[in-house]
């Protein structure tokens, strides 16, 4: 669906409309957390990130953006 600007929504999850910034926090470095805080249209979300989270987005992430 190249060029279609509607999300994809799937049963059972939430939508906040657009990312416009984020920012990660640093909880604890051992074991290693932290907090993602998105901004969007719908308001603030805040996510609980540890390690294994984090490396897994990273991989996404690097997969979306060399598409």
């Amino acid at each position: 669906m190249s060029g279609d600007s509607t999300p994809a929504v799937h049963p059972g999850t939430n939508t906040a409309g657009k990312i416009r910034a984020s920012s990660i926090l640093t909880k604890s470095k051992e074991p290693l957390t932290g907090i993602i805080e998105l901004r969007t249209d719908g308001g603030p979300i805040e996510l609980t990130i540890d390690e294994d989270a984090a490396l897994a987005l990273r991989t996404d992430l690097e997969r979306f953006l060399t598409q």
